[in-house]
């Protein structure tokens, strides 16, 4: 069976290299698959001469750390030690500094902000980082040893301060209601808060609980948490959540119907979606909203995070009902939604949105009054989706120009 499971995670990447798959104690098949699959396509693009995975990338490469501590077998403990303490040495710790406590983007970036690299902050970057070392603190202390240990938590103690300090106003590109971001620093802030029992961090994490979209947002609910105290919040936001994926999701057209805030694309069968990765663990590869084939899809980068998202997925499954399981495989009805989305922090304008599914059809669109287009080219306020035969996906979207 395990030499069975090894050929078929080869054959599905399509390379040579064949990683050696090896049952993790406590996943599901499903999430075990998710694991496997994630790994290898980890291991393949893992360069042991730059000691990075992704082409340098440093985000990608924190992921892959904790994979490697989750296998532990051979040198994975001590390749998963030597870049966690290279994703450390890699943090900008000049307090007062607009990147004070992210990380670099690879690790040989150079100092930003000068005339010669006048970069833009990548504002995810930290807390890409930080949840990994929070994943792995949480799962893998007793392998990392307490002084790696003590320097994670010091590091991440400088990426909440630093994101503490980022407004969203006067030039500062952080988006306030980008919900990945927020969900992501909402859970750091609260999980720092939690050990160094410091109170300003716990109350800022809900003041960050503001989703404006829910793509992307499982993974930071279901980060294994620490304490009995947080697991009211995140089983209300579970559900939440889940009933809107419920609710929005079309299985004959394996798509979440329109309009969206932010996307990669408008059939996510074309392209690789954390969602599409969760939906696998209930469901399974083959009936999730995943690219039949991984090296065809695009945004394939994401796979990179596929591994962290097998070790958390059995949680949301505990907590997603049965009409939301169900849903993901079965359509039910047709139906029209109606919400309304808060557009800014800043103010409690409301945004009109409704939708409606149909069995091989769906529409969605929003109303808005803006001067100023804020919200990128991925905001797609208005979205018409349908399936002209079986396992093809038409669409027609429109863009807000200006």
């Amino acid at each position: 069976m395990k030499l069975a499971r090894t050929l078929l995670v080869g054959f599905a990447l399509g390379c040579s290299n064949v990683w050696g798959s090896k049952r993790i104690k406590g996943l599901s098949h499903n999430a075990q698959e998710l694991f496997d699959i994630a790994m290898a396509y980890n291991n393949y693009r893992w360069d042991s001469i730059r000691g990075t995975t992704g082409a340098g990338s440093a985000r990608a490469t924190a992921w892959y750390a904790v994979g490697l501590l989750t296998h532990n077998d051979g040198s994975d403990v001590a390749t998963a030690r030597d870049i966690i303490q290279r994703e450390i040495d890699a943090q900008y710790l000049v307090p007062g500094n607009p990147w004070y406590g992210t990380c670099k983007k690879t690790f040989e970036e150079p100092i930003p902000g000068t005339a010669q690299y006048p970069a833009s902050i990548y504002t995810s970057q930290r807390e890409f980082v930080g949840t990994a070392f929070i994943l792995a603190i949480e799962e893998y202390s007793n392998l990392l040893g307490k002084s790696l240990v003590n320097n994670m938590l010091a590091s991440l103690k400088h990426a909440v301060l630093g994101g503490l300090t980022r407004v969203g106003l006067d030039g500062d590109n952080l988006d306030l209601i980008y919900t990945n971001l927020a969900l992501t620093r909402a859970f750091s802030t609260g999980w720092l808060g939690y050990v160094n029992q410091e109170e300003i961090q716990t109350s800022r994490k809900q003041l960050n609980m503001r989703p404006s979209y829910h793509k992307k947002s499982i993974k930071p609910q279901t980060t294994p948490l620490p304490n009995l105290m947080l697991q009211p919040i995140t089983v209300l936001i579970c559900g939440h959540s889940r009933c809107g994926l419920r609710v929005h999701y079309n299985a004959n057209l394996k798509n979440f119907a329109g309009p969206y805030n932010r996307t990669y694309g408008n059939d996510i069968t074309t392209y690789m979606a954390v969602i599409g990765l969760y939906q696998s663990c209930v469901t399974g590869k083959s009936k999730a909203s995943l690219p039949p084939k991984l090296y065809a899809s695009k945004h394939i980068d994401d796979w990179a995070r596929g591994h962290s998202v097998a070790l958390t997925c059995d949680i949301a499954v505990k907590y997603a009902s049965l009409k939301a399981k169900s849903a993901m495989t079965k359509f039910t009805t047709s139906r029209y939604i109606e919400r309304h989305i808060r557009s800014s922090e800043t103010n409690d304008t409301r945004r009109p949105v409704t939708t409606w599914i149909e069995n091989w059809a769906m529409l969605g669109g929003e109303s808005i009054s803006e001067t100023v287009h804020v919200r990128g080219k991925q905001f797609v306020p208005g979205l018409i989706q349908w399936s002209p035969k079986k396992g093809w996906i038409s669409w027609i979207r429109s863009r807000r120009l200006g």
